[in-house]
Protein backbone atom coordinates (compact mmCIF):
# COMPACT_ATOMS: atom_id res chain seq x y z
CA UNK A 1 0.00 0.00 0.00
CA UNK A 2 3.21 2.32 0.91
CA UNK A 3 4.52 1.84 -2.56
CA UNK A 4 0.92 2.97 -4.37
CA UNK A 5 0.97 6.23 -1.69
CA UNK A 6 4.43 6.99 -3.30
CA UNK A 7 4.08 6.27 -7.10
CA UNK A 8 0.42 8.47 -6.84
CA UNK A 9 2.65 11.22 -5.23
CA UNK A 10 4.99 11.20 -7.93
CA UNK A 11 2.67 11.56 -10.20
CA UNK A 12 1.22 14.61 -8.61
CA UNK A 13 4.83 15.91 -8.67
CA UNK A 14 5.23 14.85 -12.15
CA UNK A 15 2.05 16.87 -13.53
CA UNK A 16 3.31 20.22 -12.02
CA UNK A 17 6.26 19.49 -15.04
CA UNK A 18 4.67 21.42 -17.41
CA UNK A 19 3.81 24.36 -15.72
CA UNK A 20 7.73 24.77 -14.08
CA UNK A 21 8.68 24.31 -17.75
CA UNK A 22 6.80 27.06 -19.02
CA UNK A 23 7.76 29.16 -15.88
CA UNK A 24 11.51 29.17 -17.03
CA UNK A 25 12.90 26.57 -14.39
CA UNK A 26 15.33 23.82 -16.46
CA UNK A 27 14.78 20.48 -16.11
CA UNK A 28 17.47 19.84 -13.92
CA UNK A 29 15.97 22.53 -11.55
CA UNK A 30 12.54 20.76 -11.65
CA UNK A 31 14.35 17.76 -10.65
CA UNK A 32 15.83 18.82 -7.78
CA UNK A 33 12.57 20.90 -6.34
CA UNK A 34 10.35 18.07 -6.54
CA UNK A 35 13.00 15.56 -5.52
CA UNK A 36 12.18 13.12 -8.87
CA UNK A 37 14.30 11.65 -11.30
CA UNK A 38 15.75 14.31 -14.19
CA UNK A 39 15.22 11.24 -16.89
CA UNK A 40 11.27 11.43 -15.74
CA UNK A 41 11.37 15.39 -15.89
CA UNK A 42 13.42 14.85 -19.32
CA UNK A 43 10.56 12.69 -20.47
CA UNK A 44 7.61 14.76 -19.90
CA UNK A 45 9.56 18.02 -21.33
CA UNK A 46 9.50 16.14 -24.77
CA UNK A 47 6.20 14.83 -24.67
CA UNK A 48 5.42 18.41 -24.44
CA UNK A 49 7.27 19.73 -26.97
CA UNK A 50 6.18 16.60 -29.12
CA UNK A 51 1.99 17.43 -27.69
Amino acid sequence: MEEGRQEGVKEGKLAAVPLLLKAGLSIEEIAQQLEVEIEAVRQIAQQQSIG
